[in-house]
């Protein structure tokens, strides 16, 4: 399951990782932005155009609604990426695109616990200034730190990494 090209040594799945988790992420604000609508949070209260406008919006928020604001986010990001990638297509609708799926180091499919531990440790990718993710370029096996955590790798798609059944 070689991640590089063999001629240049670059790695393959960077780009298609970068370009995945700007998928992810536009399609997980506007999941997030749809269901704050729906609980009860009007959308021009989720609106500022500075700092301080900002603050000033956050501060008029009921603590029921400070509170909603935090955990509807966690929730749904922590449904949609570890029960995508512990699935039978073993990606998230970006890495679906960008032709990525996501295994354990043997190449199989994840479990829904790996998955959960996957995605929180993507906590600690980002509070190392987001080196855990740029790491990725770095490594061996092209894992990001919270690759190396959970003990997964993200690689392009081939028939060794899928897991449908033949008939």
């Amino acid at each position: 399951m070689q991640d590089t090209d063999e001629k240049t040594g670059n790695n393959r799945t960077f780009w298609r990782r970068v370009i995945a988790f700007l998928i992810d992420g536009f399609l997980m604000q506007g999941v997030v932005r749809l269901a704050w609508i729906a609980i009860g949070i009007p959308p021009g209260k989720l609106e500022w155009s500075s700092l301080a406008e900002m603050v000033q919006v956050l501060q008029s928020l009921t603590p029921q609604e400070r509170l909603t604001l935090s955990l509807v986010p966690i929730a749904l990001e922590w449904l949609y990426f570890t029960f995508l990638e512990s699935s039978e297509s073993q990606a998230t609708l970006g890495k679906r695109i960008m032709g990525l799926v996501v295994t354990d180091l043997e190449g199989q499919p994840i479990t829904l616990a790996r998955a959960t531990v996957r995605h929180f440790a993507k906590i600690i990718s980002a509070c190392t200034l987001f080196y855990g993710y740029v790491m990725v370029l770095s490594t061996s096996r092209r894992q990001t730190l919270h690759d190396i955590i959970a003990r997964c790798l993200v690689v392009k798609k081939t028939e060794e990494t899928t897991t449908e059944e033949s008939e």
